[in-house]
């Protein structure tokens, strides 16, 4: 399991992004996410530490990103990316939209040239706040690993009937949605996706293998054309397909090989998707 110790970590060297700050709004102990995805760097939920817990304020950021800035601008050391990631979905905390503004200023006294970054499930793109913190970054990469709602439901493990809960709601909180809520939730994600009003990269998760006992598989056939019919309709302004890295919570889950990939990449291609990159 894979977790982010610090509310400002790194940087690290990211496939996707280059050298990248991340910047996580969670806790620093555990992840709190209103997904539960298969695949999940971070672990799975765990009920018995689902309580909020000291979330960083949007001071602690502030300090701590401004005293990571200086640091690196006086090492000379080079910055891709400043990214909202961490150990969950980082919309969830409650003042997203005032920390958006402290990081995008912080980045321009600093470090003018290096893009925000976010990196989100999209699932709250419903709400105008998270809209409009999620446009005021550079780089807008939203998840969609999923062309139809029974997929999405195994992949995404969906928890919440409505994902837009806020953070209070989440934590600690157990459901099963059903396979109408479900299609409920995905239908407003593609819809939210295809309303926005600026560009935006699609992050697409393509893996095989088993997931609770059964086989799951995102990269081929009905699923694969169910998916570009989606991509088609969102309109990203590009698609950012990768492959598992690091240990996942369901351990039959496959990566794929980088010709695979390449495959995969192709095809999408061919299909008139928007540009595509494919990170091994």
């Amino acid at each position: 399991m894979f977790l982010h110790e610090h509310c400002i970590s790194g940087p690290i060297q990211s496939r996707r992004l280059g050298t990248s700050l991340g910047v996580n709004l969670l806790p620093c102990t555990h992840k709190i996410c209103n997904y539960n995805c298969v695949y999940c760097e971070c672990g799975l939920n765990r009920p018995d530490e689902e309580e909020i817990r000291s979330l960083p304020t949007p001071q602690q950021i502030e300090a701590a990103l401004d005293e990571r800035l200086r640091a690196l601008k006086a090492e000379g050391r080079p910055l891709h990316s400043i990214t909202f990631s961490g150990n969950g979905e980082p919309t969830l905390h409650p003042q997203f939209e005032t920390i958006m503004d402290i990081v995008c200023a912080l980045r321009q006294r600093h470090t003018p040239h290096t893009p925000v970054s976010v990196i989100s499930n999209a699932s709250r793109l419903g709400l105008p706040e998270i809209r409009r913190a999620i446009g005021r970054a550079d780089k807008r990469i939203l998840k969609l690993d999923a062309g139809t709602p029974g997929l999405y439901g195994r992949i995404n493990g969906l928890r919440l009937a409505d994902p837009t809960l806020p953070i209070g709601e989440v934590a600690g909180r157990r459901e099963t949605p059903t396979a109408a809520e479900i299609t409920a939730a995905y239908t407003q994600l593609i819809e939210n996706l295809h309303g926005l009003p600026y560009p935006f990269t699609l992050q697409t998760l393509f893996f095989r293998g088993r997931a609770g006992g059964a086989p799951i598989d995102n990269t081929t056939g009905d699923e694969l054309a169910a998916y570009i019919r989606q991509v088609l309709y969102v309109q990203p302004a590009d698609l950012m397909i990768y492959g598992l890295d690091r240990e996942t919570p369901e351990k039959e889950l496959q990566k794929l090989t980088e010709a695979e990939l390449a495959d995969l990449a192709h095809r999408l291609r061919a299909a008139g998707t928007p540009p595509v990159q494919y990170y091994y």
